[in-house]
Parts: structure tokens; sequence; C-alpha cells
């Protein structure tokens, strides 16, 4: 149970068994002359309402996917095949072309310009002549124009004799090229080129160079078998027929660029798949098709942490523990009351009205009145039953006391509980 609910309680047995009435007193007497009693009430503190949001969270990823390849066909000759080759050619007088260049115009370089490069005044200088002044008694000096010292500023000063230029406005140059010499172009060559023909395998004039030119005078055919990698000597020889004798050895590998000594044939197939992988988590997959999450690579990602939100804030509700009760009506002597002296002289009606306390308060929290020496709460100790003040009913001692241990043991169960959460 909460410990703020105990005080309340308390108070509220106190007001059952301390202070309610049975009802049949209640119907038989009803006092009369009694003061007005206010409520009382208990502050009862309820805490704020606290509500845990929970952390938001996404998992990211590594993602893979798989890229298709191509593989291409490349070989090479390991050992060319074997065999012979036929050539054959037709033998003929063949006179060569020998060209000789003859320069009718020797060749002169040019001559290139020569100069120098000079600074000319767009704008002259502006310059100003100043003198030297000496002071006649402290025997500073200054430059100043000549005859400053002629104005009230310069008594004391004399022209010394001395003058200087300074430049005031310097000058505005360019630099300009000055050609000292004139470019001389180049006078090209003139020549031309004579033919001289000759006898194939005979050298030409002197200073002459053998062209490709050549013409036949008379034709006659030759042939050789030769070996494959074999060439006959001479010029003019045409390949003819392959005959094999042996097959050649053709290594070949498939790669996707070539390796080197290999040339590709012109075959390809599918080759094997690479795998392409990201190096940090996300969570989306990147631009592309194909890409797939790579298993166990999930992350936890918190977004926003769990905290606390206050959804009703704390309040304080005043808890009535015992009810206003109006004053009742002044009493009045009944002129019939007969009732016979007690033993010891006194009257019952009396005793009663004698033991009521009104002068007291009953709504303070602290007590139900001030006790005199031999009453309990009030009543006395010889007195079998009392008047409550707040009802007129009739209580019974024992009800008395046990009313007000539970109002003072409700006081205390406050008091702790309002100690303890300070």
């Amino acid at each position: 149970m909460n410990k703020r609910l105990l005080a309340p309680l308390s108070l509220a047995a106190a007001a059952v068994l301390g202070f309610a009435p049975s009802s049949a007193s209640a119907a038989e007497d009803a006092s009369c002359g009694q003061p007005a009693v206010p409520a009382v009430y208990s502050q009862v503190d309820h805490p704020a309402v606290v509500t845990t949001i929970g952390e938001v969270t996404h998992v990211e990823w590594l993602w893979q996917r798989s890229i298709p390849t191509t593989e291409f066909e490349y070989a090479r000759t390991v050992t060319p095949a074997q065999g012979t080759w036929s050539w054959s050619r037709q033998v003929e007088a063949i006179e060569r072309a020998w060209v000789q260049t003859v320069i009718d115009r020797a060749f002169v370089p040019a001559i290139p310009e020569v100069g120098h490069e000079e600074t000319q005044v767009v704008t002259p200088a502006v310059t100003r002549t100043e003198a030297e002044f000496v002071h006649q008694q402290s025997g500073r000096t200054r430059w100043e124009i000549a005859g400053w010292n002629a104005d009230e500023g310069g008594k004391g000063w004399s022209p010394t004799g001395a003058t200087r230029v300074i430049e005031v406005t310097p000058a505005v140059t360019k630099t300009v090229w000055i050609v000292d010499q004139a470019a001389v172009p180049a006078v090209s060559e003139l020549s031309h080129v004579e033919k001289t023909w000759v006898a194939d395998g005979t050298s030409g004039p002197a200073g002459s160079t053998s062209t490709d030119e050549t013409r036949v005078v008379s034709t006659s055919t030759e042939t050789a078998e030769l070996a494959a990698g074999d060439e006959p000597a001479g010029a003019g020889w045409v390949k003819g027929d392959f005959t094999q004798t042996a097959a050649a050895i053709i290594d070949s590998v498939w790669a996707g660029t070539a390796p080197d000594g290999y040339d590709p044939t012109g075959a390809e197939r599918a080759g094997t798949p690479t795998v392409e992988q990201t190096d940090v988590v996300s969570a989306a997959a990147p631009a592309g098709d194909g890409w797939a999450q790579v298993d166990g690579s999930g992350v936890t990602v918190v977004d926003a942490a769990s905290h606390d939100v206050e959804t009703a804030a704390a309040w304080t509700e005043m808890v009535l523990v015992t009810p206003e009760f109006p004053a009742t009506a002044a009493c009045v002597d009944d002129p019939d009351d007969t009732d016979d002296p007690d033993d010891d002289g006194t009257d019952d009606d009396t005793d009663i009205e004698n033991v009521v306390d009104t002068g007291d308060d009953l709504g303070d929290v602290d007590g139900l009145g001030d006790e005199v020496p031999g009453e309990v709460l009030g009543a006395a100790e010889t007195q079998s039953d009392a008047v409550l003040p707040a009802t007129g009913a009739v209580v019974e001692p024992w009800l008395l006391a046990l009313g007000a241990g539970s109002v003072f043991a409700g006081v205390g169960v406050l008091y702790r509980g309002r100690h303890r959460k300070s």
C-alpha cells in the first residue's frame, strides 16, 4: 500500500471509531448549545506520472553483389608447323634507276634580328630643389625650399648653401625594342634530279642514289624449295605452296586480357563472376542492381535513445478528514426534569454538561481538546458516557480514547512520510 494513503486512512478511522455516534444515541439525545466545528483537511502529495519512451533503432548492413565477367581466348605458337615452301621468280634482265640531285643554288640560312631594349621616358619626373638651413641657436639642420626662412616659421634659420633635388612625382617610362640589325630571311636551295639507268647490281654514277624504280630488259623463270623460315636470296621471289611435314604446336588460354606473347583468337565465353562488397554498412542498398545483404553483417544503429517523458505533473490533493458541523441550538431548562440527586448530592445532567469541552476547536489535527487532570479527552474518569460536541451524541469514554489514539497515529505517519520524502 502507498504510504501516502496511510494518513488519510488513519484519520478516517479516527473519525469513524472515535467520533461516529451510534444511531440509537443520536436519536435519543441531540446536545444543545454546541459551537460550530470547521471541516478538517489533510494534504496528500501525488507524484508526477512519468512514461519511459523506448529507444528507436534501425539495422544497417554490408552489401554485396555478383558481377558477371567475360573471358577471351588467346593463343601463341609454341612450335610452328614444319614443312617446305615453294618459291619462284621471273628472272629478268633488270635495270635500276639511280638518281642524283644537282644543286643549282645553295641554301643560305636565315639571319635573326639583332637588337636591344631601351627604357624611354613617357612623362618626366617632377622634382624640387631644397636648400639646407641651420638653426642659429640649436645648430639643428633641415631641408626646405629656398627662401623658406623669410616666413614667420623660418626665424632663426639660415641657409648653409647646400642644396638637393628630390623627386616629387616619379617619371613614367616604357620599355621599347631597338633593332640593331634587321633579320635576313633564308635563301632556299634550287636543284634538279638527274636519273641514270644502270644494270641491276651495278653501281650508278658517283654521288647518285639507287631507287626502287626498275625496268625489265628480258625475262626467265627460276624456282626453289626451302624450309619454313628460309627465304631465297635475291629479289623478286614469290612464295608459293606450303608442304607440311609436322603440325604446329599452339598454346591457348582463356583470360580477361591478353597475356604477353599471346594473340586473340576471337572466341569468348562467360567467366567466373566477381563479388563486389561495400566497406561500410548502410540501411539501403547502393545504387545499381543485384545488391543483397551480407549474412551476419547487420548492425543496430540507435536513432533516438530511450528517455522519460512526464505525462502528468505532480499535484497536491486536500482530503477531507472530518466534515464541518454547524452549531446546535442553545439549551433550554426542562421544568419537568425531576431526576433525583445522586448519592453524592449532584445532578446527572449537570455532570454531563460539565464534562462537555466546548472551548477548543475539534477541527485541529493536533487533538480534540485540551485535557485536564482526571479526564480522558474531556470526559471524567467517573463518567460512564459523555456528549460529542460535533453531533450531540452520547459517546462512551473508551470510544473517545480509541479515536484520539487513531488521530495521533495518523498524524505521526503523515509526518514520517513527509520527512522521508524531503
